[in-house]
């Protein structure tokens, strides 16, 4: 299958552990990049003194998932990256590229000494409210699509986390509290355009490289960087409107919270997503449980839809 040369190529790029500077001092690829990048692209070292405002930061520092650069770049065109890639691929550099920064698979540990690809110039949001499309750059995060969404009168299945990135969350499936009503957001996926780990430019849907987009829904992170996706939307549902509620309970409540999830989840409205939380408090008692549950729909169906947790009397509740 088509999508197997796509893997094999970008994984070879990604995974070569051969240090950049064994071949190439790190000044000496900053002044590489700098000449050949597009103008307004721009090349940053780690010890920069604007580095960690300049591009995107990883959200956790977890050592088992952490990788290393000893270059950032963010170029603004495809063929910017198309050109990293390529000299990227051709000289044994790892690379990896940055979206929301959010991953953290312990694989992303082996790019040790690489360059990152920030793909913060990539941040185009284009809604088509006649096709019932939106199309966004490869650094938007869940939280940037709300307000254009909502003015559009549509809405899409989003995570759960307005901080995560659209495009790394999409293809690693995406679940959220519009998956009852439209599915993942995977499904909303309708095309993409790679840079493959070859520097090749590529478009898959499900009529062009048909494979490769199959191949995109779900492991889409192993062919590639993705710049660009398009996804279907939806008429907004309740006007945009969504009932949020934090809840917080007493650890001792454990074994009644998890009757109540027993008796919703046979038969779950698909307006309800649940989330499950445990940490440790001191201002409340020590370890306690957080439900963040959401609804999408008006306030008075929410209430009922939250009555089983509400009536075990939570420690704090937030509803808005």
């Amino acid at each position: 299958m088509m999508f197997k040369m796509y893997i094999l190529t970008f994984l070879f790029a990604l995974v070569h552990q051969t240090l950049a500077f064994n071949n190439f001092s790190v000044d000496a690829l900053a002044a590489h990049f700098s000449e050949i990048l597009s103008p307004g692209s721009q090349v940053w070292l780690p010890d920069s003194a604007n580095y960690t405002s300049a591009i995107t930061q990883r959200w956790t520092i977890y050592p088992p998932a952490e990788p290393t650069y000893i270059l950032a770049l963010k170029p603004v065109l495809p063929s910017d990256i198309q050109a990293i890639i390529e000299f990227s691929s051709n000289h044994n550099i790892p690379f990896m590229a940055t979206g929301g920064g959010h991953g953290y698979s312990t694989t992303l540990h082996s790019c040790k000494n690489g360059i990152d690809i920030d793909l913060g110039f990539f941040h185009d949001i284009r809604i088509d409210k006649e096709a019932s499309t939106i199309t966004i750059g490869g650094s938007v995060k869940f939280g940037e699509l709300l307000q254009p969404l909502f003015h559009a009168g549509k809405e899409i299945q989003t995570g759960l986390a307005e901080c995560v990135g659209v495009v790394g969350a999409t293809l690693g499936a995406g679940l959220g509290p519009y998956t009852g009503l439209h599915g993942l957001v995977i499904d909303a996926l309708l095309e993409v355009k790679y840079v493959t780990g070859t520097g090749e430019l590529i478009t898959a849907s499900k009529t062009e490289n048909p494979e490769l987009f199959w191949g995109a829904r779900g492991a889409g992170h192993q062919f590639g960087v993705v710049y660009e996706a398009t996804y279907k939307i939806h008429d907004a549902t309740n006007n945009g409107e969504l009932v949020v509620a934090t809840m917080r309970f007493h650890s001792s409540d454990n074994a009644s919270l998890w009757e109540i999830m027993k008796d919703i989840g046979s038969n779950q409205p698909r307006e309800m997503s649940l989330a499950f939380q445990v940490n440790w408090n001191d201002e409340f008692g020590g370890l306690n449980i957080i439900i963040n549950a959401k609804w999408v729909g008006p306030m008075e169906e929410a209430l009922i839809a939250f009555f089983p947790f509400l009536s075990l009397n939570p420690i704090q509740k937030i509803i808005s």
